[in-house]
């Protein structure tokens, strides 16, 4: 039964109304394209021609120091301040602190502080981090309690942004607020947390981080006593040895094996050198290439007969870095190992050292 002309004339209709609108779809789609490409390119030119005026005037700045150069800035607009703090973090990051005073005056001048500080509450991430990392370099305290409300941020990058930009404020004040962050952010990683103690300094780091690993749990105490190193050297000894002797946990032994470095602890380290968990028995051996006596070389070559690979490579790496290990010396004692394990792991530390 054929379709009637009314219903036949409704389907072209239609037909016809769906090509228009997709073809206004896809001419709309293209004009969103070209526009997106002309702004980019846009923003892009006005960036280039921002950073050829701005960038020779700040390091005349930050050169002079005394501000003599202030009356002969360009002029700043404020939507071009998020270039201007990109081009004055660049410098401040890339001089030290003490080179960059006439920056800091600059940043008097204009407000960046207050500026900055605003910036903290606004809804696009990279204003948040750009605010968040200026802040730490205006030396302005007013903003602290919000940097620290934004070390619990769940973007990780914006929370050691904070971080950073607090120990440059106060160091001292800046870690008693974070040793509790980093015991409960187990998401920031220790490569990104090391350069911020570090940053910090022994002085405001030893008393804050070895309180906190006192009274921490077992799990905290192994995550916080990696960054005793960065600690002061006689108080982080005292609290290895102390965790050495009284621990009853892998993860702490684990950790303090990796930092120890006080001869005096040797003969827990020796004892360790048996642990029944393989991984501590690996830590025992590089504990003992870093500390190691004579007598330990005959330990370490026992170690060679481990069971576990790991083991038996931590412990031939160790023998070939003691002190008075030479390559002849080293290549006698490869030649007298008759278990075939334990010659693979010293050809492969001979290997690595450079004594073929």
């Amino acid at each position: 039964m054929s379709a009637s002309p009314a219903a036949s004339d409704t389907l072209i209709h239609v037909a016809w109304i769906t090509a228009q609108a997709s073809l206004a779809g896809t001419a709309l789609l293209l004009l969103c394209v070209f526009w997106m490409h002309w702004r980019r390119n846009a923003n892009e030119a006005r960036r280039r021609a921002f950073v050829a005026r701005w960038r020779p005037a700040l390091a005349a700045v930050a050169l002079d120091g005394s501000g003599a150069h202030f009356d002969a800035l360009p002029r700043l607009d404020r939507r071009d301040f998020e270039l201007f703090l990109h081009e004055w973090i660049a410098i401040h990051e890339a001089l030290d602190r003490e080179s960059c005073q006439g920056l800091e005056a600059l940043s008097q001048r204009l407000r960046v502080g207050d500026l900055a500080g605003r910036m903290l509450g606004h809804t696009r991430l990279e204003s948040r981090l750009l605010g968040t990392i200026a802040l730490g370099h205006v030396g302005d305290s007013r903003q602290w309690d919000a940097l620290l409300a934004e070390t619990d941020s769940h973007n990780l990058t914006l929370s050691l942004a904070a971080a950073r930009a607090l120990v440059r404020l106060d160091p001292e004040r800046a870690i008693v607020a974070l040793v509790p962050v980093i015991e409960r952010r187990a998401d920031w990683p220790h490569t990104r947390i090391w350069p911020l103690l570090e940053e910090a300094g022994p002085a405001a780091l030893t008393g804050p981080l070895v309180a906190a690993i006192r009274g921490a749990a077992p799990e905290q105490q192994a995550r916080l006593a990696r960054f005793l190193p960065l600690a002061d050297e006689t108080a982080a000894g005292e609290l290895v040895a102390d965790l050495l002797g009284t621990t009853t946990s892998d993860q702490v032994v684990a950790s303090c094996l990796g930092v120890v470095d006080s001869p005096a602890e040797l003969a827990t380290v020796r004892g360790l050198a048996a642990h029944p968990r393989w991984h501590i028995r690996m830590l025992a051996a590089k504990a003992l290439g870093r500390l190691g006596e004579r007598q330990d070389e005959a330990l370490l070559t026992s170690m060679l007969g481990d069971a576990e690979w790991w083991v038996r490579y931590r412990a031939a790496q160790a023998l070939v870095a003691l002190p008075w290990m030479r390559k002849d010396r080293a290549g006698a004692l490869r030649d007298t190992l008759t278990d075939r394990f334990a010659k693979d792991a010293m050809e492969q530390a001979l290997a690595e050292r450079g004594y073929r």
